[in-house]
């Protein structure tokens, strides 16, 4: 275990080749002879049972755009594969990318996430940090990248897992925001009476905003939602396909995708006045198509004015307008899906049915995001217990304060 200034290094000897040559494999630097020690000792163990494999000499980046990308993307869904690229690129390689893998070390990804967070933007507000959620994010994808090294046998140990991503680490949800009935019906009121160019029935979003609303659905599976995937005799629409974003040579491009996991495929049902809006908007799209110039034909239920998928993000865009145009106040578009979640909730319908409604993998889940609606139906369940009883207050027992109680 050779010092070099203040710094230790663990040596493994391989002896001499076959050219005269010794072999030798240095370790990254250790602050201290006890760290050195505990790691020469974890090699040593590793050699006693025959797992010890040499580290790799392989750089970071040559790594990740060499062998990981290319490995794991059949195995993920295109949007998928396209932020982890994309992240890796933006995000990770050029701090780290020249970096062998087995020099990586908690310290070194420690900064990173330090860095990302103080001055990691790189779009119109580049040099501002990122997020603590996106910054989390990036430790994600750097643990695995180096769980896979690991088990590929490139490096000894994932320095990933003892990183910690700074106040990513602590990283609160978005806080909710969600509609009264009252702005429900104001928004839907403006949408309805609003006269919008080349559609009858006003806004031609109408129907979209009505489908997110009353069935919560979320934005790739609305804009992903065909006609043939709605059953109007049955009254219930069929999640099967969802726009997703994906970068191909560098540039965002809209694509179909399948959803998620299997509670993501679901059967959701719809109400009577649902229904009879999309009859009409059904209507209303044929004629948008008779008059249209050139129409791509993807059978959508809220399609862009050419027929083809919204792009997510001009989706987004066109709610906030309309908030704006409607006079309500304005929320996330991911906010309609909650306002459905928590009025349901509100309205005694079972979380199970919720959960299921929204696509969740399980009821603890629904719960979970709905904290605080389930604690104000416990409070209403409990007096409704109580009431169905008897054990109305003062019915038994003495008041607090009460001077006789003893």
């Amino acid at each position: 275990m050779p010092a070099r200034g203040k710094d230790w290094y663990v040596v493994v000897d391989h002896g001499v080749d076959a050219a005269g040559r010794r072999r030798r494999d240095w370790s990254r630097k250790f602050a201290t002879e006890r760290e050195a020690k505990r790691h020469r000792d974890s090699i040593a163990n590793e050699v006693a049972q025959a797992t010890w494999q040499q580290p790799s000499r392989e750089r970071l980046a040559d790594f990740v755009v060499g062998t990981w990308l290319p490995a794991v993307r059949a195995d993920l869904r295109p949007s998928t594969w396209a932020s982890y690229n994309r992240y890796l690129r933006l995000h990770v390689l050029p701090a780290l990318g020249g970096t062998r893998l087995r020099d990586l070390t908690p310290q070194s990804l420690n900064l990173l996430y330090a860095g990302l967070l103080a001055h990691g933007r790189k779009d119109t507000r580049a040099g501002e940090g990122l997020s603590p959620r996106s910054v989390r994010y990036v430790h994600t994808i750097v643990h695995r990248v180096l769980r896979d090294a690991e088990r590929w046998g490139l490096i000894a140990h994932n320095p990933a897992k003892h990183a910690l991503p700074g106040r990513a680490a602590a990283v609160r949800r978005p806080e909710r925001r969600t509609w009264t009935e009252v702005e429900i019906r104001a928004f839907l009121e403006g949408s309805r009476n609003h006269r919008g160019r080349g559609h009858a029935v006003g806004d031609r979003l109408f129907a979209g905003w009505v489908l997110l609303i009353t069935t919560g659905l979320r934005r790739g599976e609305l804009l992903g939602l065909r006609w043939r995937d709605v059953d109007l005799e049955r009254g219930v629409l069929s999640v099967r396909q969802t726009v997703i974003v994906v970068e191909r040579d560098a540039r965002k491009e809209v694509a179909f995708g399948e959803p998620k996991t299997d509670s993501g495929r679901r059967i959701v049902a719809l109400d009577t006045g649902t229904m009879a809006v999309l009859r009409t908007h059904r209507l209303a799209l044929a004629d948008e198509r008779r008059a249209a110039s050139c129409w791509f034909e993807n059978d959508l239920v809220v399609p862009a004015r050419d027929g083809r998928p919204f792009h997510p993000e001009r989706f987004s865009r066109e709610f906030r307008t309309r908030c704006e145009r409607y006079g309500v106040p304005p929320i996330r578009r991911h906010d309609l899906r909650h306002t459905h979640a928590t009025l349901a909730l509100q309205h005694g319908v079972h979380p199970k049915i919720v959960s299921e409604r929204l696509g969740h993998s399980g009821v603890s889940i629904t719960l979970d995001l709905y904290s605080h609606v389930s604690a104000h139906l416990q409070a209403e369940a409990a007096e409704q217990v109580a009431g169905a009883l008897g054990l109305l207050a003062g019915s038994y027992g003495h008041q607090v304060g009460d001077p006789d109680a003893a």
